[in-house]
This record gives structure tokens, C-alpha cells and sequence, in this order.
């Protein structure tokens, strides 16, 4: 984000590969991603040196130097043989992100404040469907949208309580959300695109 000609991306297992010149010239990196051919790569949007990357697996690595090197962490406890579905980096803090998975009957969402050393589940009262995707609202850290199986659900209160978003969205899987200017912009599985 605060570097538009570094770019990262994944091919294979165990490799991701960077440029610092737009596309021009690429470097691999080697990192432990398991087998999964489905690779999450978020830089952070509070600082471009911090870098994380995981896969469908639960490989879970950050860098400190801009993707340089990576560091293997701990999955969190309580999610056993759970697919990660998606990965988002605080607006404010370099240490905290949040993951998600797709799975039933256990934790969705989980948040780390030390760099994955530790996580706490902030899965509370939500649905047992699979999580896709998070946005940490920049203008109030404390306001968090999801998107899952069956919508959005928003928490005010840093993932204690959540509550579904009665929005006009059918009740459909949301892969991405990502802000744009003023509006919130909905990728859906096959009921298009939207924007709030």
C-alpha cells in the first residue's frame, strides 16, 4: 500500500515471489506453505515491511523486511485440519491481523496483536459457516465487516458481538470486501459484485 511498484505472488508450493520494479525483474523467496496450491499474501497496511503469508494449509509466516525473509508461526489452537479461507492486516497496528477459516464446528476468526505469537478466537455468537474475508474499518478500528457463507456480518465492538448486516446483499458467499474511496465493494460467488 505504500509502494505501488513492489508487488508479491505466489506460484507452487513453498515459494513467493516479489518485484521491486512494477514486473520488470522478480525474485523468488523461499517459504514454508506446505503443498496448497492456494496461497494468501496480505502486506500490512499499517506498515509495507511487515508481510504475511499463508496457505489454504495453515502455513502461517510474516516477514519483518519487506518479504525479504519469512517466519514460520503457530496455527491457532482449535482448528483442526480447518482450511484458511483469508487473512487481513489492522489499518493502525503492524503486530495484529486477523484469519479465517472455512470450517464447521469450530473457530471462524481468529486475531493476533504479536505478530501470531498468540490468537484469540473472536468467532462469539456468529453462525457455524465458513469465514472468507475481513475489513477493519480505518475510521474506527473497533468496527469490523466479515464476509461468509450466507453475507455479511458486522461487530462494533472488536469481534465480541456480531451481528448480520441488513444491507440489500442476498444472503450469498462474500469472498473479498475491500475498500474503495468512499464505498465498500462486495466480491460475491456467483451473484456478482456489489457496493455499499
Amino acid at each position: 500500500p505504500h509502494n505501488s511498484q513492489k508487488l508479491f505472488t505466489a506460484s507452487g508450493s513453498n515459494t513467493i515471489y516479489y518485484t521491486k520494479n512494477s514486473g520488470e525483474n522478480w525474485s523468488a523467496i523461499p517459504v514454508e506453505l506446505g503443498e496448497s496450491k492456494l496461497i494468501k499474501i496480505r502486506v500490512s497496511k499499517a506498515d509495507s515491511n511487515i508481510v504475511w503469508a499463508a496457505s489454504e494449509s495453515q502455513y502461517i509466516n510474516f516477514s519483518t523486511d519487506g518479504g525479504e525473509t519469512f517466519t514460520k508461526i503457530n496455527q491457532p489452537d482449535g482448528t483442526p485440519n480447518a482450511r484458511l479461507t483469508g487473512m487481513e492486516t489492522h489499518p493502525h497496528d503492524s503486530a495484529s491481523a486477523l484469519i479465517m477459516f472455512g470450517i464447521y464446528g469450530y473457530g471462524k476468526i481468529y486475531r493476533t496483536e504479536d505478530f501470531g505469537s498468540s490468537w484469540k478466537d473472536i468467532t462469539n455468537n456468529l453462525p457455524d459457516v465458513p469465514v472468507h474475508c475481513a475489513l477493519i474499518m480505518p475510521y474506527n478500528t473497533n468496527e469490523i465487516w466479515i464476509g461468509t457463507d450466507i453475507g455479511i456480518f458486522i461487530s462494533t465492538d472488536s469481534g465480541q458481538n456480531w451481528s448480520y448486516s441488513e444491507n440489500g446483499l442476498p444472503a450469498v458467499s462474500v469472498r473479498r470486501l475491500k475498500i474503495v474511496d468512499q464505498e465498500i465493494i462486495a466480491v460475491t460467488h456467483g451473484r456478482g459484485i456489489w457496493s455499499m
